[in-house]
């Protein structure tokens, strides 16, 4: 979104159903793109579905039930 006089703002969403690392990876590539113009601001809101992520350092907890992360659906 383009707005006069103030930084670009950029909306993002994302529905991931399944447990799918592949699809966590493609997101952060997204984002990387996305945030190599720094006179932006964006929002990421969504179902992530990945209650055992640590989403800062993109990894599958040690304490996960399930520690796969398919890179298929089933």
């Amino acid at each position: 979104m383009k707005m006069e006089g103030k930084k670009d703002l950029i909306e993002s969403s994302f529905y991931m159903p399944h447990r799918k690392m592949s699809d966590i990876q493609e997101r952060r590539k997204s984002l990387e793109l996305a945030t190599l113009n720094h006179n932006r601001q964006m929002v990421v809101a969504g179902d992530f579905n990945c209650p055992d992520i640590d989403w800062e350092n993109l990894a599958v907890r040690n304490s996960a039930q399930d520690k796969t992360c398919p890179t298929s659906s089933p």
